[in-house]
């Protein structure tokens, strides 16, 4: 099985929060191989900094949870989906004809997810959910 992680779940593999139980029991009974979007580096950055700002955890754990990302993307843990113009033109479509609104992000999420032909697609946002349940892809967590 191929699916799509977005950062809205990824972000419960490094921080201990709801969901995250429910994505490790996930990720060992399915075993899927793991796609994500280059644009989840920097998604997890900007989901850590609030974190710590907030008071979640410490500003010392901040960098090791970036050096566990790198190293996870770099190890081939997830495939990553490149960025590049035909994505954004795909982003930019499934914008106009989609009934269910997209943020901007959301959409190139979406778009690799689909140009990646994955099983499922995973994500934490309900309307990311609802969207790609619109666009024909089977979603994480039901």
């Amino acid at each position: 099985m191929k699916a799509y992680i977005d950062t809205s779940v990824l972000v419960t593999r490094y921080v201990c929060e709801p969901g995250s139980d429910a994505l490790d029991n996930f990720l060992v009974t399915a075993q899927p191989d793991l796609v994500a979007g280059e644009l989840v580096r920097l998604e997890l950055a900007s989901a850590f900094g609030r974190k710590c700002r907030e008071g979640r955890f410490p500003r010392t754990d901040l960098d090791k949870l970036q050096i566990q990302v790198d190293t996870d993307l770099l190890s081939g843990h997830f495939e990553l989906v490149t960025l590049n113009r035909e994505l954004l033109q795909q982003a930019l479509n499934l914008m106009r004809r989609l009934a269910q609104p997209l943020a901007t992000l959301d959409a190139i999420h979406l778009a690799s997810a689909m140009a990646q032909q994955v099983d499922v697609f995973m994500t934490a946002d309900q309307q990311l959910s609802r969207a790609a349940t619109e666009a024909g892809l089977a979603t994480w967590p039901t």
